[in-house]
């Protein structure tokens, strides 16, 4: 099972046997991050789409077990799975900033993250004539400490989003200078994210 993220809807789903199944809650979303491998889609460039079954759901048991339970949109379960873990240890990523549905990011998105030895994401920035790649400055508001890395253009780049493991929650400001707007466009777009992934501390 892996976590997909589709870009045009901004949705979360559980990807199981070739079939796609919603995240509702918040919640579900941030404990699915931190379990599963997540997948940024773009619906555009796939040659078959994928089928929307129905929901998933993840519970937190007495006992630490963690229950993800996949139905079909009248109720009736398709599969469970359950896996034993330590809540007090489990990472997660929370964006306070939303991104945008078609996959690019604003030039300032606050995160909020909780118990990660390492936060990676892949990012990319268009040609443009006659301009060079943008620095990332990513501000740890508790510790004050920033970090700064470049991001050239044409290229997928790899940027490390923290500068180490540590356990609790922590909010980061990244900030970047904003790309040229095109006409009927006035959003301040920073860079478009193509991927991200994290594990925990």
């Amino acid at each position: 099972m892996k976590l997909v993220l589709l870009l045009q809807r901004n949705y979360y789903f559980i990807e199981h046997a070739e079939a796609l199944y919603r995240l509702k809650r918040d919640e579900d979303v941030d404990l699915a991050a931190s379990l599963l491998t997540l997948r940024v889609v773009d619906q555009f460039d796939m040659i078959e789409q994928p089928a929307q079954r129905g929901q998933a759901t993840i519970n937190v048991l007495p006992d630490d077990t963690v229950q993800l339970t996949l139905s079909e949109a009248d109720g009736t379960v398709i599969a469970e799975q359950s896996l034993e873990v330590s809540t007090g240890s489990m990472a997660s990523v929370h964006w306070v900033t939303k991104k945008f549905q078609d996959g690019w990011v604003g030039t300032r998105v606050k995160l909020e993250i909780s118990d990660v030895s390492e936060l990676l994401w892949r990012v990319y920035l268009p040609t443009l004539d006659g301009a060079k790649g943008k620095e990332l400055r990513i501000l740890d508001e508790q510790t004050g400490q920033e970090l700064k890395r470049h991001i050239e253009r044409d290229k997928e780049n790899s940027i490390e989003l923290v500068g180490g493991p540590f356990s609790g929650m922590r909010t980061v400001l990244i900030s970047c200078d904003a790309e040229p707007q095109v006409p009927g466009d006035i959003r301040e777009l920073g860079f478009v994210l193509v991927e991200e992934s994290f594990k925990a501390a």
